[in-house]
């Protein structure tokens, strides 16, 4: 393919044979991509899914269901004129697979000092399913880009937006989406903000999970107290009692279960990034 010099382009036929042609290559290609545009239409208006209302369910989930199991989490972020900044939270989604928690409330009962903030979602979107949609030129990843904004070897992860977190407001999204805390601060940083939360966890109610309906209390001062109006030990001597009680590993004194929820909190980051390494995939669109 001849292409005409550009006005004023010098002639250079080149030392070297590869970069004869690689000036060739070059030049076939500006004056292809110059030659042929990329029509991109508008989509249609009346393509748009409108959204009421009306259009959400908001009762009868359960399918008359006997009853429902819920996680509970209350947590509180406290800022300092010393700490004055929150610097956000990490993407993840809520609980571990023998959890089964499908949709997650947050409620925002108080706040104080602190600027907006707000959580953010994003998910992933069906690669193998949007890919073998397409119909593309071998190599051609740039028509993909330029009409679908979708990068050939780019992360199909895509964000939804978010949603600003004010004293007062609950949340509510199934439990499909990955979210976090974005940052922020105290907007008086001579004193002390905060902001408390109480995050309800569902659980699908289709797969019900041992609770505190089937464990019992496993404070082990509790235990110690209720040990003592056994009749079967009241026999033994004071020395012999508090010795079996000492001995005995279950249930927990308070270091221990402080030390076993540690443990299921590195866990559960351990589960959520090894999750979003899976799911962080690009889109690798295969060649034909």
């Amino acid at each position: 393919m001849d292409v005409p010099l550009a006005d004023g382009e010098d002639y250079d036929s080149g030392s070297e044979t590869s970069s004869v042609f690689e000036r060739g290559e070059r030049l076939n290609w500006e004056c292809w991509s110059e030659t042929h545009k990329i029509n991109c239409p508008e989509p249609l208006e009346d393509a748009r899914y409108p959204l009421d209302a009306s259009h959400f369910q908001s009762k009868e989930f359960f399918n008359k269901v006997s009853q429902i199991q819920v996680i509970v989490k209350m947590a509180n972020i406290n800022l300092t004129p010393e700490k004055p900044t929150y610097d956000g939270g990490s993407w993840h989604v809520e609980g571990q697979l023998n959890e089964h928690i499908c949709a997650t409330a947050l409620f925002y009962y108080d706040s104080d000092n602190i600027t907006e903030s707000s959580l953010s979602f994003r998910t992933q979107a069906d690669r193998n399913n949007l890919r073998d949609r397409f119909s593309y030129s071998q190599g051609d990843h740039d028509v993909i880009e330029a009409i679908f904004a979708i990068k050939a070897k780019g992360d199909k992860m895509q964000n939804l937006g978010s949603a600003m977190t004010r004293e007062g407001r609950a949340l509510f999204f199934p439990n499909i989406y990955q979210h976090r805390v974005e940052p922020f601060e105290l907007a008086d940083q001579t004193r002390p903000g905060y902001r408390k939360i109480v995050a309800l966890f569902l659980v699908d109610p289709v797969v019900p999970i041992i609770s505190t309906g089937n464990v019992p209390p496993q404070q082990k001062h509790w235990w110690k107290d209720k040990l003592r109006e056994a009749e079967s030990l009241n026999s033994l001597p004071s020395e012999i009692r508090d010795t079996i009680t000492q001995k005995v590993d279950y249930p927990y004194e308070i270091d221990e279960a402080r030390r076993i929820r540690e443990d299921l909190v590195s866990e559960r980051k351990v589960v959520n990034s090894d999750s979003l390494r899976q799911q962080a995939q690009s889109w690798n669109f295969c060649e034909h």
